[in-house]
Parts: C-alpha cells; sequence; structure tokens
C-alpha cells in the first residue's frame, strides 16, 4: 500500500485516515467536495497530502481521483435524508473506478445491516436481518461489494464521534456541551452502548490494509468496552469546565425536532439502537490483526470537544 485515496477527507473518518496514513508514510490523495476545506484541516500536512476536489456522485470525478491509486478508503458520509438517493450510487462509482485501477478498498461501514441486538456480542459471521430501511440499503451495499471483483475490507464500526464528525448520534450532545447548554442525549443516559473515536477506527482500518489476508472478508472494530450517557458526562465534566447537566431525548421528541431538522426526523428510525444496543465481537481482529486501537475516553471527549468549540467560534465569526 503506497498510493492511496481516501474518499471523503473533509469528514470525520476520512479526515482521521489521511493523518494515520500520512503518519505511516504512505502518499495519500484526499478527496472532498471542496478543496479548500481540506487543505484547512490538513494544513499541517502539506506536500505529503495531493487535493482532488470532486463528486462522489459523478463517476468521471472518481475515475480521475482514483487513477494508479493501489487502494481506496471508502468515508463517504451522506446526511440520514440523502441515503437512499445517493450512497448506493456513490458506491457503485467507487466499484467501477477501484475495478478500473485493479485497486483494493477498504470500506467504513457501520452496524446496521446486522438489525435489532440478539442479546449477545455479533461477530462477523452472524447473519444479518435488518428492520430499518437504512439497515437493508447498508446489507444491500455489502451484497454489491460482494459480487463485485474488487478485493475488499468491510469494517462494521458502532457508532462514531470525534472531530469533523457531525452526521452522527452525539453531534447534538456535543454542540450543546461546546455552546454551555443542557446537554441533550439521544436515548436512555443510562443504557451502555458502543461508541469508538474516529482515530481509532482510521487506525484500524488502515493497519487491516496492510495486511493481505485481511481482504474479501468481514471485520468488526469495537471500542475498548461501552459507556453510558451518564458517564459520558461525567469525564467531559472532568476535562473540561462544562457543569451543566444532561437530559434524555426520547423518540417524541425527535419527531418534534424532525419537523425542523431532517437530519434528526430520519434519526428516530435508528432509535432502536438507544433501547437495545447492538454490540460487536473484536476478537477476529485481536486474533488475526493485533490489539484493537483505543484512547482514553478522558483524552478522545476533550479533544473532539476542542474542536467543536473551535468551530463554533468559526461559525459565529462568519455569520
Amino acid at each position: 500500500m503506497k498510493d492511496v485515496l481516501v474518499l471523503g477527507a473533509s469528514g470525520g473518518i476520512g479526515s482521521a485516515l489521511v493523518q494515520e496514513l500520512v503518519g505511516r508514510g504512505i502518499h495519500v490523495r484526499a478527496f472532498a467536495r471542496d478543496e479548500a476545506k481540506m487543505k484547512d484541516i490538513h494544513a499541517e500536512r502539506d506536500g505529503k497530502v495531493r487535493y482532488i476536489p470532486g463528486n462522489a456522485l459523478v463517476l468521471n470525478d472518481i475515475l480521475h481521483a482514483a487513477h494508479s491509486a493501489d487502494t481506496i478508503f471508502h468515508a463517504i458520509s451522506f446526511p440520514y435524508e440523502d441515503w437512499q438517493e445517493n450512497h448506493m450510487l456513490c458506491l457503485k462509482n467507487v466499484l467501477e473506478a477501484a475495478s478500473t485501477n485493479q485497486a483494493n478498498l477498504v470500506f467504513a461501514d457501520n452496524i446496521y445491516a446486522y438489525g435489532p441486538s440478539p442479546g449477545y456480542k455479533l461477530k462477523e459471521s452472524n447473519s444479518k436481518n435488518p428492520q430499518t430501511n437504512k439497515g437493508k440499503l447498508r446489507l444491500a451495499m455489502e451484497q454489491e461489494i460482494e459480487k463485485s471483483p474488487v478485493p475488499s475490507i468491510i469494517a462494521h464500526l458502532p457508532d462514531v464521534f470525534g472531530p469533523r464528525a457531525e452526521n452522527t448520534i452525539l453531534n447534538i450532545t456535543f454542540e450543546d456541551v461546546a455552546n454551555n447548554k443542557s446537554a441533550r442525549f439521544i436515548g436512555p443516559l443510562d443504557q451502555p452502548r458502543e461508541f469508538l473515536y474516529t482515530k481509532d477506527a482510521a487506525k484500524a482500518l488502515a493497519e487491516l490494509a496492510l495486511h493481505d489476508h485481511a481482504y474479501n472478508q468481514y471485520w468488526n472494530i469495537p471500542p475498548l468496552k461501552p459507556v453510558t450517557g451518564n458517564q459520558l458526562i461525567h469525564i467531559i465534566k472532568s476535562v473540561t469546565d462544562y457543569q451543566k447537566s444532561a437530559r434524555t431525548m426520547s423518540k417524541s421528541m425527535l419527531n418534534m425536532i424532525g419537523l425542523f431538522q431532517p437530519t434528526v426526523r430520519e434519526m428516530k428510525e435508528m432509535f432502536y439502537l438507544t433501547d437495545q444496543p447492538v454490540f460487536i465481537d473484536g476478537k477476529k481482529y485481536e486474533d488475526h490483526i493485533g490489539p484493537l486501537p483505543h484512547t482514553p475516553l478522558e483524552t478522545s471527549l476533550k479533544e473532539t470537544l476542542d474542536w467543536y468549540k473551535t468551530n463554533q467560534i468559526k461559525n459565529k465569526s462568519i455569520s
């Protein structure tokens, strides 16, 4: 792996991947719509990153970006309300570009295709039975990759958080904390759930891509352990000056806010994950690749909130 293309390089996982890969001495092409945004994000790595602006829904843009690349990391995220229209088209473009260039594909997937929790940690070999439209779409995307001749890694990640990871379930909570408001938390505050730091996800994805035997397989990438909303807020208070209370956002509250915010409206379909969380088993990764990356929550939460606070200040200065 010497010349890689990172799709979605301005997003949470994509930007973390660029940072991780450059740190490993790998030549990186960063692809996203906004070139200026990419350059701002990766300024410290100028000279080590080639910026390629483009639209992943336009095949020629992807073909141009992928020319002679040996590995493509697919970390593009769309707002929930655009999933049905955009995700499959984007994936088909990526697969064609990978096939044309005989490149490997590393796909940063989520856990939606698994469906509801069976009451135990899910292994990669467990059957999938999605009950939601988004879960069925993710399963169809996995099947599209499987029938392709492109060597591929499909990595299941739980809900992620980190700098620039704004299309996530914790985004509302971090925005509230950054603005020193009472923190809204989607789902019960006392329910343990899995949240993965984007930098840990990037390390695991990069490491998988270096192992030839990892291709044409599924891989689970869980965090070290589940955490409750109450525990997250407690840690946030211990590493910042935030001292406000937190409150649960119920499904009915999501319905109300969703009248004005399409992404929140679409989020309610995945509310089952807050009542009966899906936990994934990372033993396969540990047995065949090595220890799962783990950044202490004190560090990952502080880094995330530092970014949110800076981002809020930038937005205020623009408005």
